[in-house]
């Protein structure tokens, strides 16, 4: 406390990790290289002590090998310098990322010698939180001399371990000439596959060769990479300050913030989040988001001892991820939180599908929806989501929806820059902008995907769909894209007013007067009308009548494929026509008409109600009727 302020203070370097390195020692003087034809072997020294200093708090403590040159420094602090001097040996300068780090190999050698480590090429990279997830990371590979004489002719080989690679080959396999005490940098850009743990360590082995002393020098450097990362999101009414403590006890702060996110790897081990700092004039309203965005409608908060108590570490309030709170920081006060983030890793796509479309076959109707009995073209957009290139060898469309069948499952994506995007039929090149990615392009619908819906799919159910991703790493993740079944936008009837959009002919029982009477027999022509907004296809026409004075001699016409907004006659169906005067009883088609005989036992005056029920070849149905006089 100090002016009537309360501080308070964490431990940003806890010393609860270990770290281990082996010590190697060349057997023999090397012979001169004609002699020995190769290099002199190395191998681990047994049973010595290895002092082991933190150069960054003084303390120092003595460790002794195991049979196979193999130490362990517990209690150490990751992140700081640690002084290793092995017994016989000069001293190098380690830094252990984390804790069971693996700080490689400390070779005792007389004149020449080497070290090496690894360090960010940007003080923008926190080597705390690496992340496996295909982005890259440029890098150091840092080589240094810590022998007594000139490095003049030794070359390097790198070998990394399964699931990292390489960016950019180095320029040079040579070292020249390092003096002693100094250092060579190897760039490098590195990323790493996807991991099955919490987080992996991952070796970069390096091997150096110098001809002239005939040795070779088998050191590594190790990285930690984490399986996944989760955003904590932060938001207030006013400048706010506090810190978040890993599991690992490391803490990141954030200071005099309105808005800030900080991503942190995700862990099974609970997160501490903690806010504190305001005064009798910086007192706030913040809100708290682990993975979802914070709310800020901070004028609208009242309650400002939410949460409280929660004033100690003991005491701290409970978040889960996906969730979020809003609370209230007075004068002097401190507040915990407690972050899970679950059992489950949060799912990082490398490339996610941004947008999709579909894209009628020749069955469609025309309207480019969804609907049952159609095929469709799928195309998606697809875009690189991190900071590297990908190749995406796999792309698989899949449903578990019966009502849908896959035609064609299979896509390409390829090389995809990072950033970019492609889609299924336009994949020749990756393209900076979503715009710039057609869908559909037209010269590419073969390599789109293609679906069938079922003719019995109920209007309005979603289909949903599945697309595998698989990259050239063997990495696999997946996305998904929802398809609504909708009604045929088609709508079939008589065009109005119906009196003027029927035709009846006598037969050749008729009498001539070219009106319905008692035991005539007579043809009937309907003009449809699709009045709707898409292709009817295959439409038949069938007539019925409730009456007993009438029997239907022809109760089935065709009209075939009737375009939105077009005419068809049963007499005239052969094309249809734009304009509501197709022809009525056209001559030659008079056979395609309904056909139809009234009764003799029919009272003259009946009106006779006829049915027209309209069917389209898939099983869409819609109905009109119309009557008919019978005169004397």
């Amino acid at each position: 406390r100090e002016d009537g302020r309360a501080y308070y203070l964490y431990a940003s370097r806890v010393a609860n990790a270990s770290f281990t390195g082996r010590v190697e020692a060349f057997d023999q003087s090397p012979l001169p290289h004609s002699a020995a034809g190769g290099r002199a072997a190395a191998g681990g020294k047994g049973w010595i002590d290895v002092v082991v200093k933190d150069l960054d708090n003084g303390s120092s403590t003595t460790v002794t090998t195991d049979g196979d040159g193999k130490f362990t420094v517990p209690e150490s602090i990751p992140g700081d310098d640690y002084q290793v001097i092995p017994q016989g040996g000069t001293p190098v300068v380690v830094t252990p990322a984390g804790d069971g780090d693996d700080v490689g190999t400390i070779t005792i050698s007389s004149g020449l010698n080497f070290k090496t480590s690894i360090k960010p090429k940007s003080n923008t990279t926190d080597m705390t939180r690496l992340y496996a997830n295909m982005n890259a990371y440029e890098l150091i590979i840092v080589v240094e001399n810590t022998g007594t004489i000139d490095c003049t002719a030794a070359t390097f080989q790198l070998d990394f371990d399964d699931g990292l690679a390489l960016e950019s080959v180095p320029a040079s396999q040579i070292l020249v000439t390092i003096e002693p005490g100094k250092k060579k940098e190897i760039p490098v850009t590195v990323r790493c596959s996807q991991i099955q743990n919490e987080y992996e360590y991952k070796k970069i082995g390096v091997t150096i060769t110098d001809p002239i002393s005939d040795r070779e020098w088998q050191d590594s450097v190790s990285l930690k990479w984490h399986r996944g990362r989760v955003n904590f999101n932060i938001k207030a009414n006013h400048a706010v300050s506090g810190v978040i403590i890993a599991p690992t006890a490391q803490a990141y702060s954030f200071r005099d913030v309105t808005s800030a996110t900080l991503t942190m790897p995700w862990s099974v081990r609970d997160y501490l989040v903690v806010f504190s700092g305001a005064t009798a004039d910086t007192e706030v309203v913040y809100s708290l988001g682990i993975d979802v965005t914070p709310d800020s409608d901070f004028n609208a908060f009242s309650d400002t001892g939410n949460y409280e108590p929660n004033n100690t570490e003991n005491n701290s309030s409970s978040i889960a991820a996906q969730s979020k709170i809003m609370s209230y920081l007075h004068k002097n006060d401190i507040d915990y939180y407690k972050v899970s983030l679950g059992s489950s890793v949060p799912v990082f796509k490398p490339a996610a599908m941004t947008d999709f479309a579909i894209k009628e076959a020749a069955n469609g109707n025309g309207d480019n929806k969804a609907n049952p009995h159609e095929t469709h073209y799928l195309d998606i957009r697809v875009k690189n989501n991190v900071n590297a290139a990908l190749k995406i060898t796999s792309v698989v469309l899949s449903s578990e929806s019966g009502n849908v069948t896959i035609d064609n499952g299979t896509g390409a994506i390829g090389d995809l820059n990072a950033g970019s995007y492609k889609t299924l039929t336009d994949d020749s090149s990756s393209y900076s902008s979503a715009s710039s990615a057609d869908l559909m392009y037209t010269s590419g619908l073969a390599k789109a995907f293609k679906f069938t819906i079922s003719e019995s799919c109920p209007v309005g159910t979603g289909i949903l769909f599945t697309v595998t991703f698989t990259d050239s790493w063997g990495n696999t993740w997946t996305d998904t894209l929802t398809i609504q079944v909708t009604g045929t936008g088609a709508n079939i009837a008589i065009n109005t007013p119906t009196a003027s959009n029927i035709a009846i002919k006598e037969a050749a029982n008729g009498n001539g007067d070219n009106q319905v009477n008692p035991r005539e027999t007579h043809y009937l022509d309907i003009r449809a009308k699709n009045s709707g907004t898409s292709k009817a296809l295959g439409v038949t026409a069938v007539l019925t009548a409730a009456s007993s004075y009438v029997t239907i001699d022809k109760g089935t016409g065709a009209i075939g494929d009737l375009r939105a907004g077009y005419y068809k006659t049963l007499t005239y169906s052969s094309s249809a026509s734009s304009s509501s005067s197709v022809s009525l009883m056209y001559t030659s088609g008079l056979a395609k008409a309904f056909k139809f005989t009234i009764l003799p036992n029919c009272p003259a005056g009946t009106s006779i109600p006829f049915t027209v029920t309209f069917t389209d070849s898939w099983g869409n149905t819609w109905t009109d009727t119309l009557s008919v006089y019978v005169n004397y």
